[in-house]
C-alpha cells in the first residue's frame, strides 16, 4: 500500500521542508511540495503554488491525490520537525495495509491540545504504539484513500456553495474534527502513534480560527443531511472530542462512549 505526502513551504519553514523532502527522497517515497515562499527554490517535486493557506493547500492536495493510484493520503503542514519521516511514512503504509478498518492516523506532537489524555480512548492490543483516539490535529495526518476522497467531495461542495473562502479563512481549524468524526461514524479507527513525537511550534493565534471552525463544522452537518448521515450522532461525536480535550484524564472514555453509531471491530 503506497502513500503520497503533501507539504507546504513558506519562508519560516522552508529549510525544514527541504530537510523533510530529502528524507522522503532517500526513502524513495512520493511527495509534492507547494512552495509559497518569497524566493521559491528549484527542488525535486517542488512547485510554486497559489498563496492560499491551510484550507487551500489541503484541498489542492486532495485534488492531486485523487488523480493518483495511491492508497494513503498524507498532509504535512510544513512546520513539524522530525528526523525519521521516511521510516515513519513506511510504517504508516504498513499499518494501513494491515488493517482495513484504519482510516485516520497521526503521531504525537508537542504543543498539541489533543495530546494523549486529551484524546485517548484505549491502547491497541496488537500494537502498543497505537492508541484509539477521538482527535488527531492536522499538523501531520494520514487518511485512507476512501476518506480522502470523501473529504475532497465535501470541500468541493463547500467551494461550490460559497461556504469555503480561501482568501478569508486562514486558520485551517475544523477539518480534523470532520475527518475524525467521519471515520468514527463509519466505525473506523482513528489512531495516534505515541511512539513518534514530532516537534511542533506553539500554535499560531488566528483571529478567524473559531469562526472558521464553526463554519466548517456547521457546513459538514448540513452536508451530512444531504447524505442522510445522522447529524445528531455526528454532533455527539464532535461534543465528545471537545469534552475529552477539555477534561483530559478526568474523562475516561470507553469505545462505546465514542463509537455510538456502529460497532468497532477492535483488536
Amino acid at each position: 500500500m503506497s502513500s503520497k505526502t503533501y507539504m507546504v513551504a513558506w519562508d519560516e519553514v522552508q529549510q525544514n521542508v527541504i530537510s523533510t523532502s530529502y528524507q522522503l527522497l532517500r526513502g524513495d517515497l512520493e511527495f509534492l511540495v507547494f512552495d509559497v515562499s518569497d524566493n521559491p527554490i528549484e527542488y525535486k517535486n517542488w512547485v510554486v503554488a497559489d498563496r492560499v493557506r491551510y484550507y487551500g493547500h489541503f484541498y489542492n492536495s486532495l485534488v492531486d491525490f485523487s488523480t493518483t493510484g495511491h492508497s494513503v493520503f498524507i498532509f504535512n503542514a510544513g512546520d513539524p520537525k522530525y528526523n525519521e519521516f521516511s521510516t515513519f511514512t513506511k510504517k504508516v503504509e504498513e499499518l494501513f495495509s494491515a488493517d482495513e478498518n484504519l482510516w485516520v492516523l497521526a503521531p504525537d506532537f508537542t504543543n498539541d491540545e489533543f495530546r494523549k489524555d486529551a484524546s485517548k480512548i484505549i491502547q491497541s492490543k496488537t500494537n502498543p504504539d497505537l492508541w484509539l483516539s477521538t482527535q488527531t490535529n492536522g499538523v501531520w495526518i494520514a487518511l485512507r484513500r476512501e476518506l480522502a476522497i470523501k473529504m475532497l467531495d465535501f470541500m468541493g461542495w463547500m467551494l461550490k456553495t460559497g461556504k469555503l473562502d480561501f482568501t478569508k479563512m486562514l486558520s485551517g481549524w475544523g477539518l480534523d474534527y470532520v475527518y475524525c468524526a467521519w471515520a468514527i461514524y463509519e466505525g473506523k479507527k482513528v489512531y495516534r502513534d505515541w511512539s513518534v513525537l514530532m516537534e511542533h511550534p506553539l500554535t499560531s493565534s488566528y483571529l478567524t480560527g473559531e469562526t472558521d471552525m464553526n463554519t466548517i463544522l456547521d457546513s459538514f452537518k448540513e452536508y451530512c443531511q444531504m447524505l442522510e448521515i445522522n447529524v445528531n450522532k455526528v454532533e455527539s461525536i464532535f461534543k465528545t472530542a471537545r469534552s475529552k480535550a477539555t477534561f483530559k484524564s478526568f474523562l475516561d472514555l470507553k469505545i462505546s462512549d465514542v463509537y455510538i453509531n456502529k460497532d468497532l471491530k477492535w483488536d
